[in-house]
């Protein structure tokens, strides 16, 4: 005679930590990092990362967003400054970074029999 099988499976594992959604979205809005937050709400830093990551990943996209708009004005107003503000040395430092140009380089007698007679 065989026992019928249940069809009520026992989950496995440790059971889901119940989490404020509105406080932790609150925390991502005001930009902790999710360590901080695990630590906060007492769970480990990849559940944070696994239930939120549409939430994460957003605010990521968006840092970006704003980190090459503040390098964009930064960079009008490193022109501004060379230009306008006739500043030598943002000239030549801009000429240097995006121009490439170098400083010239001089070298003495002296300074070229010293590389001949460490290169024989």
């Amino acid at each position: 005679m065989q026992k019928k099988a249940k069809n009520t499976k026992k989950p496995l594992g440790r059971p889901k930590k119940k989490l404020d959604r509105k406080q932790i979205n609150e925390y991502i809005d005001e930009q902790l990092s999710t360590r901080v937050i695990a630590e906060i709400v007492g769970v480990c830093q990849s559940t944070i990362q696994s239930r939120f990551r549409s939430k994460l990943q957003k605010r990521k996209n968006e840092g970006i967003i704003k980190r090459v708009d503040l390098r964009q004005q930064l960079r009008q107003a490193q022109w501004d400054a060379a230009i306008k503000g006739k500043n030598t040395a943002m000239m030549i430092w801009l000429g240097k970074n995006e121009l490439g140009q170098a400083d010239k380089i001089e070298t003495t007698e002296k300074q070229q029999r010293t590389k001949v007679m460490t290169n024989e």
